[in-house]
């Protein structure tokens, strides 16, 4: 990242695409993820970047464990506030520990990019969303709602949460300025990879989420994959 940011005009760089392709998984299950520091998508790995004012379209799928969190997602929104896609590795998924985003910082993120339209990340749906309507930042305003320009979302192979009802009030809220928009959270290609354990019934309880906010609102569709 360090080489692109010399490389470019902070203001000429409108869109970033990367992607490793080693001709077979790197991060498989036997691997001890924590001591491979260089196979990592952290904060510092974008900071570069993020001098790139005008950025679009970011995607990266890297053969790397992420570990971004909620205010390092918001301080990359605040960086890139015309993007429109965010793609982080879509495809490889996200490898153990798994994603430290949570329900509040994925709503966080979107409702400062009023431009976003595609979003692809891993969030940890095992820490439970506040009620929408409690805290500063989550009330009856709309102020942590995502954008009207919002089209998809691709949550990945998120973890699953326990109480899906308050999962999918928050959600709902979220979505509230949203008129039409495609959801799904799409798993490992394979059960193991990158050491994350797949617990029974992800899929069914993101699937179920999204089944209920299809019927909840007019305009959302659900992607099963």
């Amino acid at each position: 990242m360090s080489a692109i940011s010399k490389h470019f005009y902070p203001e000429v760089l409108t869109s970033l695409f990367l992607k490793e392709i080693f001709g077979g998984p790197q991060m498989r299950p036997q691997e001890d993820h924590a001591r491979l520091a260089t196979y990592t998508i952290d904060f510092n790995t974008l900071r570069p970047v993020l001098a790139f004012v005008n950025m679009e379209s970011v995607t990266l799928d890297l053969e790397r464990k992420v570990t971004l969190d909620d205010c390092e997602m918001l301080l990359i929104a605040q960086g890139w506030p015309r993007l429109r896609t965010l793609r982080i590795n879509s495809w490889h998924g996200w490898p153990a520990p798994g994603s430290c985003i949570t329900f509040s910082g994925l709503a966080m993120m979107l409702a400062i990019l009023p431009c976003i339209e595609d979003v692809s990340l891993s969030i940890n749906a095992s820490i439970p969303p506040p009620h929408p309507n409690v805290g500063e930042k989550e009330d009856a305003s709309g102020s942590c709602c995502a954008p009207s320009s919002l089209k998809s979302i691709n949550l990945l192979n998120s973890s699953k949460g326990n109480n899906a009802q308050d999962e999918t009030t928050f959600l709902l809220h979220t979505l509230t300025n949203v008129t039409s928009c495609t959801l799904c959270a799409r798993p490992f290609l394979w059960e193991g990879a990158g050491g994350v354990h797949v617990p029974p019934g992800t899929k069914e309880w993101w699937d179920n989420i999204f089944e209920a906010l299809k019927t909840m609102r007019s305009g959302i569709q659900t992607a099963f994959v």
